[in-house]
């Protein structure tokens, strides 16, 4: 119960909690600012998440999910309002590592999504500082897309890479 991995209700009995990303977000936080992590470690590991959830997402898609990632992609190219693209981003990038199936996956992403959250808005806003920058992510959104509804695992996993390392050598140059 400490933990969170259980939930006590009063008369009814002991129950596993409904969010486990919940119950490890504090000890991962804890964790983080302890051993003095910094934004960079969150978006390294998320790198190595986000490409072997877009080749398994290749691997994986459904017609049904097909559908849904065009729709996103398709709204993320129309929208005009920046905040409304980045809330797009971010649901691109949960919906690929989401099509995995794979739990851990989506739970990891999740709890190191939340920990960065104020991070990936301050890159996203770093990034288009350069209005170049905004035309090139928008792109490198659409070949991530187009790789996985391709079932293209091979290209899914390179071009979410290059994508990754596009925006970690803008954010942090060194």
């Amino acid at each position: 119960e400490v933990t969170g991995l259980i939930e006590t209700r009063q008369g009814e009995g002991n129950f596993i909690s409904g969010s486990i990303e919940r119950s490890l977000l504090e000890p991962l936080t804890a964790m983080f600012h302890l051993n003095e992590g910094t934004p960079k470690d969150l978006l390294e590991l998320r790198s190595v998440i986000e490409v072997r959830s877009s080749e398994l997402a290749a691997k994986r898609i459904t017609d049904d999910q097909r559908k849904e990632l065009l729709r996103i992609i398709d709204e993320m190219s129309s929208a005009t309002l920046e905040s409304h693209k980045a809330e797009l981003d971010k649901e691109l990038h949960y919906y690929i590592t989401e099509i995995t199936g794979n739990i851990m996956m989506i739970s990891v992403l999740s709890i190191i999504s939340s920990m960065m959250e104020i991070f990936i808005q301050t890159n996203r806003q770093k990034i288009l500082e350069n209005p170049n920058n905004a035309d090139m992510l928008m792109q490198s959104h659409e070949d991530i897309v187009q790789a996985i509804i391709s079932r293209d695992s091979t290209k899914a996993g390179k071009t979410m890479k290059a994508h990754m390392r596009m925006v970690e050598l803008i954010v942090y140059p060194d």
